[in-house]
Formats: C-alpha cells, sequence, structure tokens
C-alpha cells in the first residue's frame, strides 16, 4: 500500500527515468532551471540588500560623526556664552557701583535738559 499523498508528490522533484534503470537520472530541466531563476533572483536581492546595509553603515557612521562635531560645537558655545555673561557681569560692576549711585534703569532713560 505505497500511496503518496498530493503534498509529498508536488514538492518531489520531477525526474527523468533511464529507461534500461528504474532509478532517477536528474531532475526535470525545466523545473531545475526555476530553481537556479529563483536561486539567482534571491542571490540578487541578497546582494542587493547587502549593498544597502553597507550604505546605511556608512551614512550611520557618517551622521554619528557629525553629530559628535555639533556636540563639541555646542559645548563651545554654551562655554563662550558664559564667558560673555562673566564678563559683561564684571563690567557692570565696574561701570556700575554697588552702592546704588547709578541704576541701570536710570542708565536706559532718556534725560531731559530744562
Amino acid at each position: 500500500m505505497e500511496t503518496e499523498s498530493t503534498e509529498q508528490t508536488s514538492t518531489r522533484p520531477e525526474a527523468v527515468r533511464d529507461p534500461r534503470n528504474s532509478r532517477d537520472i536528474e531532475p526535470n530541466p525545466k523545473r531545475r532551471a526555476l530553481e537556479l531563476s529563483k536561486e539567482r533572483r534571491f542571490a540578487a536581492r541578497l546582494d542587493q540588500q547587502s549593498v544597502q546595509q553597507d550604505r546605511f553603515d556608512q551614512n550611520l557612521s557618517a551622521l554619528h560623526t557629525r553629530l559628535g562635531t555639533l556636540e563639541t560645537n555646542c559645548q563651545q558655545l554654551v562655554h563662550s556664552v558664559k564667558n560673555i555673561q562673566a564678563l559683561f557681569t564684571q563690567l557692570q560692576e565696574r561701570l556700575l557701583p554697588s552702592h546704588g549711585a547709578i541704576t541701570s534703569s536710570m542708565h536706559l532713560q532718556p534725560q531731559s535738559h530744562p
């Protein structure tokens, strides 16, 4: 009772039979051509994805470098702004005595002469 299901039959490649012998010699040429075509398409897609992955990695590396440079520039800018604020504070202390003779609000108001 050797009956094969249609599922088993459809997955097994059709083979050319040697009339002198009952064993299979090689798979069906059409089926093999289709399999080779699928394998080539698969390999091409794999190569394409590999190239895309390489480009992605290069872009990611370049972006990481740019972000590092940007971070350094921002830190330098913050440091420069703090230095300017400190210099401005020193300048205000020299020009505007702290005992209250001149205030910054008086300095900004226009003076009228009689």
